[in-house]
């Protein structure tokens, strides 16, 4: 594997482990989690180089509901951009996971991250 391809992998997991509201503190990825009155600083759920979304499908699935609760929120709030965005993007990943194509998920995923994170910013 290049040096690229390593740096690429990192970038995908970063936009993954961002998307999910997770954080970084110490070369560890964390998240906040809600309680009854407040937030709680979870422990670490991993170092920076142990993250999954590339080659995990348990992990990747996070992404992908995540996916689908925010096409369910867009649907009901009647977004209409919004809903399009997401109907688009799981029209190309249903058949992916249907087909248990990891690499074609990760591709799918890893667009929408891009897109996701464009239009998030605009």
């Amino acid at each position: 594997m290049t040096q690229e391809q390593i740096e690429q992998i990192d970038e995908y997991n970063r936009l993954c482990a961002e998307f999910l509201g997770w954080y970084q503190e110490n070369r560890y990825w964390k998240k906040i989690r809600p309680s009854d009155s407040c937030l709680i600083k979870d422990a670490a759920i991993c170092h920076e180089y142990d993250l999954r979304f590339h080659s995990d499908w348990n992990w990747i699935m996070q992404i992908v509901k995540k996916i689908s609760e925010l096409s369910e929120a867009a649907e009901a709030k009647l977004n209409t951009d919004s809903t399009a965005f997401y109907v688009g993007v799981q029209a190309y990943l249903t058949p992916a996971l249907m087909d248990a194509d990891l690499d074609k998920v990760v591709k799918i995923i890893h667009l929408f991250m891009l897109e996701y994170n464009e239009n998030k910013e605009s």
